[in-house]
């Protein structure tokens, strides 16, 4: 799955402060709606810095919310 991230808890702009994130599903939770993945940014100028473990993120396609979660290991 290929979308856009939005770090909840830094203050960015959806526009400006969003990079493009490639989503792998490894596992399902307790109901269809909670998954474990593995992302990886899929630009080379994305801050990897952001990847670390108990940041907040959103996920967008098409300009839409579909998701959020958060990162229990850095990358």
């Amino acid at each position: 799955m290929n979308g856009v991230v939005r770090f909840v808890n830094e203050h960015m702009d959806l526009l400006e402060d969003s990079w493009p994130l490639v989503v792998a599903k490894v596992d399902t939770l307790n109901n269809e709606d909670e998954w474990i993945v593995e992302v990886q940014f899929s630009e080379g100028e994305a801050p990897r810095d952001k990847l670390r473990e108990g940041q907040i993120f959103e996920f967008f396609e098409t300009g839409e919310s579909i998701g959020s979660g958060i990162l229990l290991r850095p990358e």
